[in-house]
C-alpha cells in the first residue's frame, strides 16, 4: 500500500485523497481482484487528479450509474406488477419474479468490473458526523462524490440479498392477500358491506363516510378484524372460500348454513416477518459498517439518530397540544371519543362527504386523474410549459392493495398507484392521489436534468413525502370545499399523524427484540408484537380513545414487509409542518422547484438551506397547539 501511495505522489504531489483513496481500495481488494502489482497498475491508471479532471470523472461516473440503476429499476417495476397492480390473480410464478431484484447483483459486478474500486479510490467515505459538520462547506459536486462512495463503501454488503427479496416478495403478496367482508355476519346479520368489499380497501374507504350512517358500526368490526388478524384468528376457510360467512365477534365460520371448524391460517405475518428478520441476518454478517438493520436504517438511511427519533415520538404524545387537538375534535364531535374513531379523519371528509358526489361527476375513474395531472399543477402555481412537462413523465393505475409511487426517472414514466375501491374517486382517494402526485412531481423535478437515482435532491425519502404531504394538504383547496372549521388545519393535521408515533415506537422496539431474541419462535414473536402494542396503546393512547388494551398499533403491514419505515412518516410530518410554515407568505410551485433541486446533504443541513433552521419538533406543535388554544377560546 505505500508502495502505491509514494507512486501517486510522485506522480500527483502530495494529497490526502491519494491516502485515504488506496486505503479504501486496499480494504475490498481480494485476492480474486488481481496481485499486487495489478493493484498498483490499478491504482496509478484510474486514480484523477483534483480539478476539472476530478469534475469531468464525477459527472460521468453519475451519468453512468443512473443508467444502470433506472433500467434495473425499471426492470424490477415491471416483475414485481402484479403483485401491487390489481391485474388478476397473484400466481406462483408472479411471486417467484416478484422476488427477482436485479439491483441486488449490482455492488458485486461493480467490484467485479473494478468500477467500484475507481470510485473509492477518487470519493472518501465520510462518517455521519462528518457529513454533518464537513458537509456545510460542501458543494453540489462533492455531495455527489459522496454520496456515491456511500455505495461502495461495503463491498459484500449485498450479499444474500438475494434471500431478503425472497422474504419480501412473498411477505409483500401475503400483505396483499384479500380478506373478504361481503361475507361478514354479525349477530345474524349479514349483508353488512357492500358487494365485493375487501379489507385493505374499506379500511380506507370508511374514513371518506365515517359521518355517515352505519360507518361506527362498520368501524367496529373493521377494528375487530384488524385485532383477529394481529391475533392470528382469522378463519383460513374464511379466507380462501368466498361462500364461507364468519363473525368476528364470536369467530364462528358457515358454509351454506352448517357450521365448520375455525382453523386459523397455516403461516401467519408473523413466519414472514421472521423470515425477512432471517434474511436480513445473512445480509448483516456481511456488513462493517453497520451490524444490523437498526443501525443502517438510522445512521444510514434516515440519518437521524433512534434516540433523537424516540424523542420525537414521546414529545409529540406526551404534548400539550395533542392534548387540546383531542379536546378541540371532541368538541367538533360533540362526545367522547371512542376506540372508533381511529378510522376519524377529518381531512377525508372536508364537508361532511358532499366532495364525493362533486368528485364522482368530475372524475369518473382513475386513469381521469391522470389527464386531470397538468391543470392541478397549473392550480398550484405551476407554469403551463412546467405542468405539460412534470404531466407527461406520470402514468396512474389502480393498485391491488396500499397507494404508492415508484420513481420512473430519465428514461420512463413515474408510476403512481391508486387503491380506489370499484375506480370510484372518493375524497379520501382524491386526498391520497394528491399525496403520490407530491412524491412524483418532487421526484421528477429533483432529476430534471438528468436521472439522479444515484444522487436524490434531498437527504432520503422522507422528505419526499413531506411535499406528498404539502400536496395532500392542498386537496380541499383544489376543489374549493367549504369547511365548517377551515381554521383548524394545524389541529387536523397533528391529528391525522396520531397514529404515527405509536407504530414508529413499535416498529423500532420489534426489531431491537428480534436480535436480542434471534432463535425466537414466530409465536414468541407474536406475543411480543401483541403485548407491546398494546402496552404502547394504554400509555399514550387509552385515555384518548377512552379504550384500553387495544392492539390497532399492530395493524398495518409496513410492519412486516419494510423493517423500520414508520419513522419516516413522523419525519414528514415534522418536515411538513416546519417547510409549510416557512412558505405559507411565499410561492408554493415557486419553493417546491427551489427545495427539489437542494443537494442531497444530511436532514439537518437540507433544512437549514431549505428553510433556515435544522429539523425541529417545536414548529409541529406550537403551531398546533396555538390554533387549538384559538379554537378552543
Amino acid at each position: 500500500m505505500l508502495e502505491i501511495i509514494t507512486a501517486l505522489e510522485e506522480k500527483y504531489g502530495k494529497n490526502e485523497r491519494i491516502n485515504t483513496g488506496v486505503k479504501q481500495v486496499c480494504s475490498c481488494w481480494a485476492d480474486k481482484d488481481g496481485n499486487d502489482e495489478q493493484l498498483k497498475s490499478f491504482c496509478l491508471q484510474h486514480f484523477v487528479k483534483d480539478g476539472e479532471e476530478l469534475e469531468d470523472f464525477t459527472l460521468k461516473f453519475e451519468k453512468y450509474l443512473n443508467a444502470i440503476f433506472a433500467c434495473s429499476g425499471h426492470a424490477r417495476m415491471y416483475t414485481s406488477e402484479t403483485i401491487y397492480v390489481d391485474k388478476g390473480t397473484i400466481t406462483p410464478l408472479d411471486v417467484l419474479f416478484s422476488s427477482y431484484n436485479p439491483l441486488v447483483e449490482l455492488i458485486g459486478k461493480m467490484f467485479e468490473i473494478k468500477t467500484a474500486f475507481a470510485a473509492l479510490l477518487n470519493f472518501p467515505v465520510y462518517t455521519f458526523d462528518e457529513k454533518n459538520t464537513l458537509g456545510r462547506e460542501w458543494n453540489d459536486s462533492k455531495w455527489v462524490q459522496v454520496r456515491i462512495a456511500d455505495i461502495f463503501a461495503e463491498r459484500d454488503r449485498d450479499a444474500d440479498s438475494s434471500e431478503y427479496s425472497k422474504a419480501y416478495a412473498k411477505a409483500s403478496a401475503y400483505c396483499a392477500g384479500k380478506i373478504n367482508l361481503e361475507k361478514i355476519s354479525v349477530g345474524g346479520k349479514n349483508n353488512i358491506f357492500p358487494p365485493d368489499s375487501d379489507f385493505i380497501r374499506y379500511s380506507n374507504y370508511i374514513r371518506s363516510y365515517y359521518t355517515g350512517g352505519g360507518m361506527m358500526e362498520k368501524a367496529k368490526i373493521i377494528l375487530k378484524i384488524s385485532d383477529r388478524k394481529i391475533r392470528h384468528e382469522i378463519p383460513e376457510i374464511f379466507i380462501k372460500n368466498r361462500q364461507v360467512s364468519w363473525d368476528p365477534f364470536t369467530n364462528k365460520v358457515w358454509l351454506n348454513g352448517i357450521k365448520v371448524s375455525p382453523e386459523p391460517e397455516k403461516i401467519s405475518r408473523y413466519d414472514h416477518l421472521l423470515n425477512m428478520f432471517h434474511a436480513r441476518q445473512l445480509k448483516d454478517r456481511h456488513s462493517k459498517l453497520y451490524p444490523n438493520l437498526i443501525s443502517e436504517t438510522f445512521e444510514e438511511l434516515f440519518q437521524i439518530s433512534e434516540v433523537k427519533t424516540r424523542e420525537f415520538c414521546t414529545s409529540v404524545l406526551e404534548s400539550e397540544a395533542l392534548k387540546k387537538c383531542c379536546f378541540y375534535l371532541e368538541k367538533k364531535l360533540g362526545r367522547n371519543l371512542c376506540a372508533e374513531d381511529w378510522y376519524y379523519s377529518p381531512n377525508m371528509i372536508p364537508d361532511g362527504g358532499n366532495s364525493n358526489s362533486v368528485l364522482a361527476s368530475k372524475y369518473p375513474n382513475i386513469k381521469s386523474l391522470e389527464k386531470a395531472i397538468p391543470d392541478i399543477l397549473k392550480q398550484l402555481g405551476f407554469s403551463e410549459e412546467k405542468s405539460s412537462y412534470i404531466s407527461s413523465l406520470i402514468a396512474v393505475e389502480q393498485s391491488r392493495s396500499s397507494s404508492h409511487c415508484l420513481p420512473g426517472g430519465h428514461y420512463f414514466k413515474t408510476k403512481i398507484r391508486i387503491n380506489a375501491k370499484e375506480d370510484q374517486i372518493t375524497f379520501a382517494v382524491f386526498n391520497t392521489f394528491m399525496h403520490e402526485l407530491g412524491h412524483a412531481v418532487n421526484m421528477i423535478l429533483s432529476g430534471e436534468d438528468f436521472c439522479r437515482t444515484v444522487y436524490a435532491s434531498q437527504p432520503n425519502y422522507v422528505f419526499s413525502e413531506a411535499f406528498a404531504f404539502l400536496f395532500a394538504n392542498k386537496a380541499k383547496k383544489l376543489l374549493e370545499a367549504n369547511t365548517e372549521n377551515s381554521n383548524d388545519e394545524k389541529v387536523i393535521n397533528l391529528w391525522e399523524d396520531i397514529s404515527t408515533y405509536g407504530i414508529s415506537l413499535l416498529n423500532i422496539d420489534i426489531w431491537q427484540y428480534m436480535y436480542q431474541n434471534e432463535t425466537l419462535t414466530a409465536k414468541e414473536l407474536k406475543n411480543f408484537m401483541i403485548a407491546r402494542a398494546i402496552e404502547i396503546w394504554n400509555q399514550y393512547y387509552a385515555e384518548i380513545y377512552n379504550h384500553q388494551d387495544s392492539t390497532i398499533l399492530a395493524s398495518p403491514f409496513h410492519l412486516i414487509t419494510y423493517g423500520i419505515y414508520y419513522p419516516s412518516y413522523l419525519y414528514a410530518a415534522i418536515a411538513q409542518a416546519q417547510i409549510e410554515h416557512y412558505i405559507k407568505d411565499k410561492n408554493f410551485a415557486g419553493e417546491i422547484e427551489r427545495m427539489s433541486s437542494l443537494e442531497s446533504c444530511t436532514p439537518d443541513l437540507w433544512m437549514e438551506k431549505a428553510t433556515g433552521s435544522p429539523l425541529s419538533i417545536d414548529c409541529l406543535l406550537k403551531e398546533a397547539e396555538k390554533e387549538a388554544d384559538e379554537l378552543l377560546t
